[in-house]
């Protein structure tokens, strides 16, 4: 699953409700593949435990996204939602926003350099949406904890959306216990 064609891109939004075990390193969802250069998209926190949304384009080698430069390492145990939305534009910088628990948190632009085209995976019917791991071979980039629902959406979700889908998974994942 991809939101480009190496061309253009197009809206969308992922979200999740998450339970992470650990603060470091952490993989949420992704269209991964065995290297991050075949990857479309990465959503999951990095060393330090600051959350990331990128966006790669394969043709240039060059990827897009944003930061929560605050570490999230207060979430680890507890379920979060977690979730990204991208306008489509062909420009993740300024088109795409990191949401935990319903509210717009990134701060800050990720950037390889070069130029961005548009978002370009290795062939995402060899490599789908992978949702707690971002490649097969790196034990610690498995998730260690649990997915309680999970949501995609073919347009950009608004922030009052974001919070409303946000309220139905915690609703859900309450009212199942």
């Amino acid at each position: 699953m991809t939101f480009g064609d190496g061309t253009t891109d197009e809206p969308g939004t992922m979200l999740g409700l998450f339970q992470s075990n650990r603060g470091d390193v952490t993989p949420f969802f992704a269209n991964y593949a065995n290297s991050w250069g075949s990857a479309g998209y990465r959503f999951g926190t990095i060393s330090g435990g600051k959350m990331i949304s990128y966006f790669y384009d394969l043709s240039t080698s060059k990827f897009r996204g944003r930061i929560i430069n605050n570490t999230v390492a207060d979430k680890v145990g507890t379920w979060t939602t977690m979730g990204w939305t991208y306008d489509g534009g062909g420009a993740p910088l300024t088109g795409s926003r990191i949401y935990l628990d319903g509210k717009r948190e990134d701060d800050t632009n990720a950037s390889a350099g070069g130029t961005y085209v548009a978002m370009e995976a290795a062939d995402p019917a060899v490599y789908p949406l992978q949702i707690g791991r971002f490649g097969p071979y790196v034990v610690a980039q498995f998730l260690d904890g649990g997915v309680a629902g999970f949501i995609v959406f073919n347009i950009e979700l608004s922030a009052i959306q974001m919070s409303d889908v946000h309220y139905m998974l915690r609703n859900n994942m309450e009212n199942d216990n």
